[in-house]
């Protein structure tokens, strides 16, 4: 309850690097038995600390970030505005570096079936797509299409929802090739065609 009154400037980089690693592992060791509130109490402290950890440093943001989107689907948990509190921070603003590594994250988790995880990795690549300019998605281009490309290409073994989701993400990636890298668009464009035509769009 207290940790989010805490200013910025409280706790320096180093030391919230460092209790994240603390309640990451407190969760991989006990999450399983925790009750309900003390899980939820340990994600929300996780999610502020991540927010005080060297945004320029990814290395210290990517395990309480992968670390928060793996437990995000936890269903017994039941802390879906927990979440929201703790994933927001990931939709604002960024520079470049840190809007490419987090595509970066999210594509690495990304598999052609669908998971527990599939449809957060969806928001969080559509929030990225939305908010970020078409020089920090050209960089991803690749890894964001084939990831999606190979969703959406399993069509019907997939929930329909998050495939239909995941080829409007595809056509917005398309987009900002569009406006910044043709010659990336014309080598994307086929795999981005078949995938799409495989469904039956």
């Amino acid at each position: 309850m207290v940790l989010p009154a805490v200013p910025a400037q409280a706790i320096t980089h180093p030391k919230a690097a460092e209790a994240v690693s603390v309640l990451v592992e407190l969760l991989q060791d006990r999450g399983e038995v925790m009750s309900a509130s003390s899980f939820r109490a340990v994600v929300k402290c996780l999610g502020v600390l991540v927010g005080f950890c060297d945004s320029e440093d990814w290395d210290s943001v990517k395990l309480g970030f992968e670390t928060l989107l793996k437990f995000s689907v936890d269903k017994r948990r039941r802390f879906s505005n927990v979440l929201k509190f703790v994933l927001k921070g990931f939709f604002n603003p960024f520079s470049p570096p840190q809007s490419q590594r987090r595509l970066n994250s999210s594509t690495t988790l990304m598999t052609a079936q669908f998971s527990a995880l599939t449809r957060h990795i969806l928001k969080i690549i559509e929030a990225l797509l939305e908010t970020s300019r078409a020089e920090v998605i050209i960089p991803e281009a690749d890894n964001i299409i084939s990831s999606l490309s190979s969703y959406v290409f399993l069509g019907e073994k997939n929930p329909a929802d998050t495939v239909i989701c995941a080829a409007t993400l595809l056509r917005g990636t398309l987009d900002k090739l569009d406006d910044g890298d043709w010659s990336s668009w014309l080598r994307n464009l086929p795999l981005v065609f078949c995938s799409v035509a495989a469904f039956g769009f």
